[in-house]
């Protein structure tokens, strides 16, 4: 249960979760009836997981809460804050360092922004959204199983994720997707993630949900969902997933097969860790 209700019904046999990728055959996703085969959903973030983007959206995040919200220098570790999402961040930044409440004049002023900051670094160096190596071809080999869904949820704003996936020519736009907006909390937005691809692909339930994730935090809400967990890191941010309950982590997805087969042994994370 997530928020008062159900995330989403889904079956968990008790073998390891299979994980369910990506990637539409066609530009908008196919609905698929109850009485069909198999059907799992994997659910990607985007910064850090489909793109090597983290650094210049940090740098670009905290310039923006110094211009727009007045905090200079806050701790800079997301997973030490209560919501790892653009608004729930811009939040608690006002919260700490402001003594006061985040109104909906800040989330707007601080997203117009963000975002043109990011607009002026993709236009100096466009390869800062360059996607992870192997991504495209994993997505074209997903594309070709009918027994795979995909949604998008991340902690980012619609207007800055749809951006960025633009900018690293990643063919994601009709995906189901849920965004910053359905947070605060991680929980809420692969809840909404969720609920939209059972509309798209006109189903009440998956037999496997998986993400994948690039955060803590990403860990964290697999854990509290129940739902299986690929991390994405790299090397030297690899141990910190773990530490947090990721039994697997991989650094790219250029060994297709490989990465397929890790996928489908994905299970959730131990809450516990």
């Amino acid at each position: 249960m997530i928020d008062g209700g159900p995330i989403f019904a889904c079956r968990f046999p008790s073998a390891p979760a299979a994980w369910c990728t990506i990637a539409a055959r066609h530009e908008t996703p196919t609905p698929y009836s109850e009485q069909e085969a198999t059907l799992n959903l994997v659910i990607f973030d985007i910064d850090g997981t489909l793109i090597e983007s983290t650094a210049v959206d940090d740098a670009c995040f905290l310039r923006a809460a110094e211009e727009v919200l007045d905090v200079r220098s806050p701790d800079a570790d997301w997973a030490n804050y209560p919501h790892c999402s653009d608004t729930g961040l811009v939040s608690e930044l006002l919260r700490r360092y402001a003594g006061r409440e985040a109104r909906a004049e800040d989330i707007e002023q601080f997203r117009r922004r963000f975002l043109a900051l990011l607009e002026d670094a993709v236009g100096t160096q466009p390869s800062l959204f360059g996607p992870i190596p192997g991504i495209h071809r994993l997505l074209e080999l997903l594309a070709q199983r009918d027994d795979i869904a995909v949604a998008l949820a991340t902690g980012g704003f619609e207007v800055t994720a749809r951006a960025k996936l633009e900018w690293a020519n990643l063919p994601l736009r009709a995906h189901p997707a849920a965004f910053s907006e359905d947070g605060p909390s991680r929980e809420s937005i692969v809840t909404a993630a969720v609920r939209r691809a059972g509309e798209a692909y006109g189903r009440t339930d998956f037999d496997r949900i998986i993400s994948i994730g690039d955060g803590v935090w990403d860990v964290r809400t697999a854990a509290s969902l129940g739902v299986g967990f690929v991390g994405r890191a790299n090397a030297e941010d690899a141990g910190r997933l773990r530490r947090a309950g990721a039994e697997v982590v991989i650094a790219d997805y250029l060994d297709e097969p490989e990465v397929l087969r890790t996928i489908l042994a994905a299970r959730a994370p131990d809450p516990r860790a």
